[in-house]
């Protein structure tokens, strides 16, 4: 069981997914991508979920407030036995978190309620839906 809070390096690929949503009541944009060039211990998230992450972005949420959602969400899912790297991008000026590892484990349950992602029920779904369309596309292709 990982976690992370600190700057990490990565490279997160929009284009093979090609899914942004806005949860407007949060102020929040959400992104599904492929993460690589994760060095070290992290490189092992690389193959979790075939690499699928999501990256969160503030969209109106104010930037402190996305720090400590995405550190909570580390904490609350080590906490469960997760097993989630939640990091903050390296790049100047870029305030991006990614998450990668167990996400539908954690992403269940945040729908659930045993871990607090202030996600609306759609963007559960929605998130779920296309985490397992990729899994079943990846399975596909091998």
């Amino acid at each position: 069981m990982s976690f992370n809070t600190n700057l990490t390096r990565l490279n997160f690929h929009y284009d093979e997914i090609h899914k942004t949503m806005i949860e407007k009541k949060l102020g929040l944009k959400i992104s599904l991508g492929l993460v690589s060039g994760l060095r070290g211990g992290y490189r092992y998230y690389q193959t979790k979920n075939q690499g699928f992450s999501m990256c969160l972005q503030e969209q109106g949420m104010p930037q402190d407030e996305l720090d400590r959602l995405c550190m909570s969400i580390a904490d609350q899912a080590q906490s469960l036995g997760y097993d989630v790297l939640a990091t903050k991008s390296d790049l100047p000026f870029d305030n991006r978190w990614f998450l990668m590892g167990d996400l539908r484990p954690l992403l269940q349950a945040g729908r659930m309620g045993k871990i607090n992602i202030p996600f609306s029920n759609f963007m559960y779904a929605t998130i779920i839906v296309e985490l397992e369309e990729y899994e079943t596309q990846e399975e596909g292709d091998a």
